[in-house]
């Protein structure tokens, strides 16, 4: 009986593992003159306090290289699963057998399931009724639960981590590199900043922008009661920073910004390691698989 193995797709998950952990260094070395006191300041507006951050440096264009390597070698480690499931039918596979990555179930049947010529689906002599199959169909980012912190609010299938991966590998493939945004992380930006016990904080408003490369961005902006009163600020230390990479957005959003999908370099790039792992560790589990140990 022919088995799949996997030895192949473990040097790739490997190797994009080694790619992300170049990618961390990088980013921590081009944030840490960032990460200072200096680049948050206090501005007034009115009744309003406002946090307003100097521009950054671009980062390397090195970095976009890298997290270019880590999404394609991660992508990889997929369709080398499906290229050996097919071979452990028995049967030769053929360019068309990649792993399906569907949003919807409609595209699902449509392109992979039940397509009008058989042979052109990504899953093509892979049995239908096995357990391989099963396997990718249930990692479709169509049947991911809701409620990702990770990828909210924009919805459980959109930003899925195996849509993001899709989607951030084929703009790697074809278009361009990937860009780097970076975001104040929200959690971190008000316990920077302090005030007097003699005011109250009455409202607060947090920017959803990146930080520009050209100009001063506003971060957060604050306002106390009474309006009168000095409620003097001041800083207690600096707002920690949420590098991205991903692709660049063909229409503004809400804000006004252009961005498309972005992947945070720590807690998003865990997701999408952790979606192919747990994937490629189901196959593994299968009859006649060997190779990922």
């Amino acid at each position: 009986m022919a088995t799949a193995d996997l030895a192949g797709a473990r040097i790739k998950f490997d190797r994009a593992n080694e790619h992300l952990d170049a990618l961390k260094e990088g980013v921590t070395s081009w944030m840490k003159p960032h990460t200072e006191k200096g680049l948050i300041h206090l501005a007034r507006d009115g009744e309003w306090w406002v946090m307003v951050s100097e521009p950054l440096s671009p980062a390397p264009k090195r970095l976009a290289a890298i997290a270019g390597d880590f999404v394609q070698n991660l992508r990889a480690v997929l369709d080398y699963l499906v290229w050996q499931l097919v071979l452990r039918e028995g049967e030769e596979p053929t360019e068309a057998n990649a792993f399906p990555i569907c949003e919807t179930k409609n595209g699902f049947i449509r392109d992979v399931k039940e397509p009008k010529r058989r042979e052109r689906s990504a899953l093509w002599r892979i049995p239908v009724d096995g357990g391989a199959w099963a396997i990718i169909e249930g990692a479709q980012p169509f049947n991911r639960p809701p409620g990702n912190p990770a990828f909210e609010p924009w919805g459980p299938a959109y930003h899925a981590p195996l849509a993001v991966l899709s989607r951030l590998s084929n703009a790697d493939k074809h278009r361009s590199l990937l860009i780097d945004l970076t975001f104040p992380e929200q959690r971190t930006v008000l316990d920077a900043f302090g005030w007097s016990d003699d005011v109250t904080l009455v409202e607060q408003r947090i920017s959803a922008l990146p930080l520009s490369y050209e100009l001063p961005t506003e971060v957060m902006r604050l306002r106390f009661a009474p309006s009168d009163r000095d409620p003097g600020m001041y800083m207690k230390g600096s707002p920690a920073l949420n590098p991205t990479f991903g692709e660049e957005g063909a229409k503004p959003d809400r804000d006004g910004f252009t961005r498309g999908t972005q992947l945070s370099v720590n807690a998003g790039t865990a997701f999408l390691v952790g979606a192919v792992r747990e994937v490629v560790e189901q196959v593994a589990l299968l009859p006649r698989v060997v190779g990922w140990e």
